[in-house]
């Protein structure tokens, strides 16, 4: 008899465990589930706010590595963004081409190109100039050989069996365009593999400004207006650098839009971007940039230069 109470006290006891046990993961069941449920409402919501923005977004072409490049034209971002009342986002691309479809696409407002991407925008989609920097007092600027000021280095020929960055590659029409030291050296009737121990290419040109300052390449091509901006903001870092060679003058980038843009919103953008250099922030700005003002301009104008 007692060996059967036992064994009911047993079956009792394991009874009440075994309904303990599924009611404990049940509740554990559930704060899981809360909390995805939780999760997953807060996420709506952060997509529902970026879907309702009407944020302007400016695209940049890379002249420097990416945190340089978004640090030269971080104060005009600012600038534009106060003056418009308008959240403006910087979308920085290093391929001309990618610039162009954003805007094509419509996925930015406005962007800063080259001369040959705007010829190449202009042909395939409805691509129209805003505005052009004045840059020293010039729509054009120039490429800038440099050299270290202790490597006894003068001229393009002193680089010979030297080695030797250049500044990016150029896209004109699909094809890839020498930059200004290419052409000098074919008319010289060299090759970049045959003049320099070595060679690469780069679109930081802060990176660029830094190796030869170190020595670790002899010689390199910066653009003027970069050139320019380091002296001013960062002087120290070309303190020790010479300019050994100066390229022809080429056509300032430009500020284009998409013609398909709202007028009303492109006229408030461009008066804005027209007037900077009338006020103290907005001259601040510009001087920062390399920039004396913005003029307005058109595709025929532009094109005439």
């Amino acid at each position: 008899m007692n060996c059967i109470r036992r064994k009911v006290l047993l079956i009792f006891f394991i009874l009440i465990i075994a309904n303990v046990s599924i009611y404990s993961c049940g509740c554990v069941f559930l704060e899981k589930e809360k909390a995805v449920k939780v999760s997953l409402g807060s996420t709506g919501s952060v997509l529902s706010a970026n879907e309702t923005t009407e944020a302007l977004r400016m695209g940049v072409f890379m002249v420097a590595s990416p945190r340089a490049t978004m640090e030269y034209y971080e104060g005009l971002r600012s600038y534009l963004s106060e003056a418009t009342g308008r959240e403006v986002e910087l979308v920085q691309r290093d391929n001309p081409r990618e610039i162009n479809y954003l805007l094509e696409s419509g996925y930015i407002d406005i962007a800063f190109i080259r001369e040959e991407a705007y010829y190449d925008g202009a042909q395939k989609f409805a691509l129209e100039v805003m505005a052009i920097p004045i840059m020293q007092g010039s729509t054009y600027y120039r490429s800038y050989v440099i050299a270290h000021s202790g490597n006894g280095i003068d001229s393009i020929d002193d680089l010979q069996g030297k080695k030797f960055i250049f500044n990016d590659f150029r896209f004109t029409k699909e094809k890839v365009e020498p930059d200004y030291v290419e052409k000098l050296l074919a008319e010289m009737n060299e090759t970049p593999s045959g003049f320099f121990s070595s060679y690469s290419y780069s679109e930081s040109q802060d990176r660029l400004i830094e190796m030869v300052s170190k020595r670790t390449v002899d010689g390199a091509e910066v653009d003027s207006f970069f050139w320019t901006y380091m002296k001013q903001k960062e002087p120290e870092k070309i303190f020790d650098l010479i300019i050994i060679d100066i390229s022809p003058p080429q056509k300032v980038p430009v500020l284009a839009y998409n013609s398909q843009m709202d007028p009303g919103e492109m006229q408030m953008i461009k008066n804005n971007i027209l007037s900077m250099h009338r006020n103290k922030e907005g001259e601040k700005t510009l001087r920062n940039m390399g920039i004396d003002m913005f003029i307005s301009m058109d595709n025929r104008t532009y094109e005439t230069l």
